[in-house]
């Protein structure tokens, strides 16, 4: 890992949840914004997590920053443990307009 890189952990049920959502976003013809928009989210989280998106609350115990950010229309919420270079990815969302 390059100084300044932060591995990206995520769950397998993140994992499964979020081809669900790949499926969703396919179903409603969001297919080809999402894509785009998921590489990039990936690509922050392991260079400027602490940037990226919004701080929502920081955890002293455990020394994690939760963390939300957002990409077109997709949200994730993560969050970053400095100490280790960590980021664990806690959901993706779609956000569908609003009708």
């Amino acid at each position: 890992m390059a100084e300044g890189d932060y591995e990206v952990i995520s769950s397998a049920k993140v994992t499964a949840e979020f081809k669900t959502l790949l499926q969703e976003a396919r179903n409603r013809g969001l297919l080809a914004s999402i894509l785009p928009a998921a590489r990039w989210i990936m690509d922050e989280l392991a260079r400027t997590p602490m940037s990226f998106g919004e701080s929502r609350v920081y955890l002293p115990h455990l020394e994690l920053h939760l963390r939300v950010g957002f990409a077109g229309r997709l949200m994730v919420d993560f969050a970053v443990h400095e100490a280790s270079r960590k980021v664990f990815i806690r959901r993706f969302r779609l956000r569908l307009p609003r009708s």
